[in-house]
């Protein structure tokens, strides 16, 4: 069972958000296209608020990534600090 929570722990959620952001819209235009459904104007501003959430969401994991910030202003990223020494 640990490996379920390393699993999890490990998972890329921002990733898997927008995934099924993505299965959401293309399910929905599946239904619109094959069945003649028109949607609701709640379930499309419901897909719209979604996909506004996936995006600040990764845009905000990005904008406090010191390395990507550091990488897009052309410098070189601040080296690790030195491990404590033992008994110090």
């Amino acid at each position: 069972m640990n490996w379920l929570w390393k699993w999890f722990a490990t998972m890329p959620s921002t990733n898997v958000r927008i995934g099924t952001t993505i299965l959401m819209a293309l399910g929905t235009g599946v239904r619109v296209i094959g069945l003649g459904w028109e949607p609701p104007s709640e379930w499309l501003l419901f897909l719209t608020g979604w996909a506004g959430l996936d995006v600040l969401q990764f845009g905000a994991k990005r904008a406090t990534s010191s390395e990507f910030v550091a990488a897009k202003q052309g410098e070189a990223p601040d080296p690790p600090p030195a491990p404590p020494e033992v008994g110090a």
